[in-house]
């Protein structure tokens, strides 16, 4: 239009590789991943990952405790048995006083370690040792939501995918676009032969598009 502005277009191009781009590094990779190109008709493309460390945490509100169960709810991605160091910046989370716990207590305490007993991606609880974790006795009451937030912090490294290298830009890597209108061709009438670029022939099972 006049402003400028309603356009809509499909880009057309070839060209070789020079950058990739990664919007999302992934989670806990046991090993360096492949990467391959595929598609876009070119060839000779080679892209190599390069990894990070990565510490991950979850912070979670007093509203996501659940007194009844015991549980901490919300997706957490902890592993079973995991090590977590815990981090309160308000009031700790309570726990019934010296049960489980090895001591006599009646709080989580801020900056101390506990393992995750997993229960679902999105619920887990706590032991004070990775075997209680893992057989799931012996874990952690809670009696209290505290206040403001709470944060889990693994104590494992994880590698996650950091940037793609581009080794080889390859070649002849293309994107193309070809719309074509439901209409047959060729036309009825041969006088639109001329002005007609696109159609399908449903007789010879051809798309014809000049």
């Amino acid at each position: 239009d006049d402003s400028g502005s309603g356009c809509e277009a499909y880009a057309n191009f070839s060209g070789s590789l020079s950058e990739v781009i990664v919007n999302e590094g992934g989670f806990d990779y046991s090993e360096v991943p492949s990467v391959s190109i595929t598609g876009g008709n070119g060839t000779g493309a080679i892209c190599e990952a390069k990894m990070r460390g990565f510490t991950h945490r979850k912070t979670f509100t007093e509203f996501d405790f659940n007194l009844t169960d015991n549980t901490i709810i919300g997706e957490h991605k902890f592993l079973d048995g995991e090590e977590v160091t815990y981090i309160a910046t308000g009031n700790p989370i309570g726990i019934n006083t010296g049960v489980n716990v090895g001591f006599s207590t009646d709080i989580l305490t801020s900056g101390s370690n506990y393992f995750v007993a997993k229960i679902t991606n999105n619920s887990f609880r706590l032991a004070i040792t990775k075997n209680r974790a893992l057989t799931k006795t012996n874990l952690l009451e809670f009696i209290d939501n505290g206040t403001r937030s709470h944060t889990f912090k693994s104590n494992k490294v994880r590698q996650i995918i950091d940037r793609i290298v581009v080794n080889n830009s390859g070649s002849n890597y293309s994107n193309h676009r070809v719309l074509v209108s439901s209409q047959q061709y060729p036309t009825t009438n041969r006088k639109d032969l001329f002005k007609t670029f696109v159609g399908i022939n449903t007789f010879n099972n051809y798309i014809y598009a000049k």
